[in-house]
């Protein structure tokens, strides 16, 4: 399954995927979110996000992204925001549906800056390359222990994916192509350069 959750844009093997996780709500605002909005808690705390976090420019956009979590029970993306002082930040969100007894819907909100989307692209497509390429890849620990494989790589060592974790490379490969593979993993660490 490489398609997104409906409505969410989260990959289905996402652990924190609205479908994947579960959620609880504690009224509160968090210390990075008086960081990123300079609001101090008992300035939000049981006021509607829209009537101080939203210009009024951006009312319309915010209120579909909040029409689109009602359907789907969550969602994610990018919204400008109200700072404190009154300029507009972009920061990434995902929205899940929280039920409370006797009350309308609520929404559990984890918010990150707006560089949250290359984050989710880089992953999005590092993701699809382990899955569809049909040539070894492998991602290795500082200590050169494998961190993980694509499917290519598992049918080469002929060992489920969770018995090559943390091994190296050296328990599947053997003279010089392993002196090669280990000098070059090396030399990337030491320098930074692929």
């Amino acid at each position: 399954m490489d398609a997104p959750a409906p409505g969410s844009g989260e990959a289905p093997e996402d652990p924190f995927a609205l479908h994947n996780s579960a959620s609880a709500v504690l009224d509160g605002w968090s210390e990075r979110a008086q960081e990123y909005l300079a609001y101090r808690p008992d300035e939000v705390l049981g006021r509607l996000a829209v009537e101080f976090l939203c210009d009024s420019r951006d009312r319309e956009t915010v209120l579909e992204a909040a029409a689109a979590c009602e359907p789907a029970r969550g969602w994610s993306g990018v919204l400008p925001v109200l700072h404190r002082s009154g300029r507009r930040v972009e920061l990434g969100f995902r929205a899940r549906a929280v039920i409370r007894a006797g009350s309308p819907r609520k929404w559990f909100l984890v918010v990150a800056p707006a560089e949250v989307l290359q984050w989710e692209t880089d992953r999005s497509a590092l993701g699809g390359l382990f899955r569809r390429s049909p040539i070894g890849l492998s991602v290795h620990a500082p200590d050169l222990s494998i961190l993980r494989i694509n499917r290519a790589l598992a049918r080469f060592t002929q060992l489920p994916a969770a018995e090559i974790w943390s091994r190296r490379i050296g328990d599947f490969l053997i003279g010089p192509d392993l002196k090669t593979i280990e000098t070059r993993l090396r030399r990337v660490l030491e320098t930074g350069a692929p």
